[in-house]
């Protein structure tokens, strides 16, 4: 999925961020019943307003840190 970071953890937050509404996604878990047996297949679909506002959140103090480090 994403170069050096754990599948698991990735589905993990996926699951949050739509939990939270932040996200609209679709999960699935599939395998065993073992915890390392157990996948968690995403697909995300959009972001939510929340999501949108969080992005822009992040955005602005990505700028204030850049800012004060001048």
């Amino acid at each position: 999925m994403l170069p050096g970071r754990d599948d698991h953890a990735i589905a993990y937050h996926v699951a949050r961020l739509a939990n939270e509404g932040f996200i609209d996604a679709t999960m699935q878990r599939v395998g065993g019943t073992e915890p390392d047996e157990v996948f968690l297949l995403y697909s995300i679909h959009a972001t939510e307003w929340p999501g949108h506002d969080l992005l822009e959140h992040l955005r602005d103090k990505a700028v204030m840190e850049r800012a004060k480090g001048c």
